[in-house]
Formats: C-alpha cells, structure tokens, sequence
C-alpha cells in the first residue's frame, strides 16, 4: 500500500444530459470546441461542482496536509472540474491531471498559478487531441505551466501507461 496517500473519488451527481436523461455530470457540456467555450458563460453546474470539491480538500488541509501536497486528478468531464476547482482553490495546490479532457470554461481573469498535466488518447473521437491541444495552448497563454502527454492507439479512455 501507499500509506503516506489517500484517494477520494467523488462521483458526479444525476443531472438532466439533453435527451439522455438522468446521467451523472458535474455540468451542463453545450460544446466541446475550445473557441466556443472561451465566449460562453461558465457552464451550469460547474461552479456547484467546484464548490464540491474544495469542500473535500479543505478538511485535509485544516488537519495540516500542505495544499502544494494536493493534486486534483479527473477524467473527461472531470478533469474539467479539478481544473476549475484548482483554478479557484483558496491556496496553490499542487497540481492537476487531466485524462481525456477539455478546459470547460473561460479562464478566469484571477487564478491559482498550479501546473496543469494533460493526458490525452492521440485517438480519441470524444475530445479530439486537437482540443487537447489547443486547451494546453491556451493555459499556457494565461501563463500557466503545463505538460502534455498522448497515448497512441488510445481512444477515450485511460491506459496502464497513463497510470503507471
């Protein structure tokens, strides 16, 4: 085991998807096109989300875990979340790891200054790794230190590269 780390796995709530249904989502997705993104509001729900997940943190920095000890990791919509969330939190943490995933909002014009590592399927027919790319391009605008990574052969997904 890995007795110095502690995972938490926070599951999206049932939120009406268009004509899915009831599906867990943090938030509402109109799009994934970055440029479309950067001239939206923030989407509905995010900000409930981001709420969510820094209510999960604090307890653990109240008893003395170092914030630069927390990473906030998610995959697909979810790393749309952790970065929001990241982006917000009271103090820098860490960093955050996107798996599969898309910056979800504009970025806000005042921010936590946390590296950002983008893990991305070079296949993947969800969230092209042209998104990918251009949402790293565009932390790295705003002057945020950011690292990239695709995986070959990947689709929309995690592979044991990815987490080993």
């Amino acid at each position: 085991g890995l007795p110095m780390l502690h995972f938490l796995f926070p599951t999206a709530p049932l939120r009406g998807v268009g004509s899915k249904g009831l599906k867990p989502s943090w938030y509402d997705v109109p799009t994934l096109d970055p440029d479309q993104i950067a001239r939206q509001p923030t989407p509905e729900g995010l900000v409930d989300g981001v709420d969510y997940v820094l209510g999960l943190i604090e307890p653990y920095v109240r008893r003395g875990i170092p914030p630069s000890r927390i990473f906030l990791v998610g995959y697909s919509q979810g790393g749309g979340l952790a970065l929001a969330a990241a982006l917000r939190a009271p103090r820098t943490l860490g960093g955050v790891l996107m798996l599969s995933s898309w910056v979800a909002e504009p970025l806000p014009l005042e921010f936590q200054d946390v590296p950002v590592h983008i893990f991305h399927g070079a296949e993947d027919p969800v969230v092209p790794l042209s998104t990918a790319q251009l949402c790293r391009q565009r932390l790295e605008a705003v002057g945020l230190r950011t690292s990239f990574h695709a995986y070959p052969g990947m689709s929309h997904g995690v592979c044991d590269e990815e987490v080993a």
